[in-house]
């Protein structure tokens, strides 16, 4: 069980790394292309909503992974 929870957390911190990875390229690309303040705040406020997406995500994923584990050792 603890081999396959290690290989979880592995396998989510590869994938949010890419979600942030491609959400600063899509943002810094398409920040340099636009002129508008507004719309440059609208791109910044989207790349925080995400990172705050992923924050969450990761505290449910800690949450779960605290229930699941820490439970099974009381039981023995």
């Amino acid at each position: 069980m603890k081999r396959l929870m290690i290989i979880f957390i592995i396998i989510v911190v590869i994938v949010e790394l890419f979600i942030i990875a491609g959400c600063f390229t899509t943002i810094k690309y398409q920040i340099e292309m636009t002129t508008d303040i507004s719309e440059i705040l609208s791109q910044v406020y989207s790349m925080l909503n995400r990172l705050s997406l992923i924050i969450i995500f990761n505290l449910l994923y800690l949450c779960v992974m605290y229930v699941l584990y820490f439970k099974k050792q009381e039981k023995k």
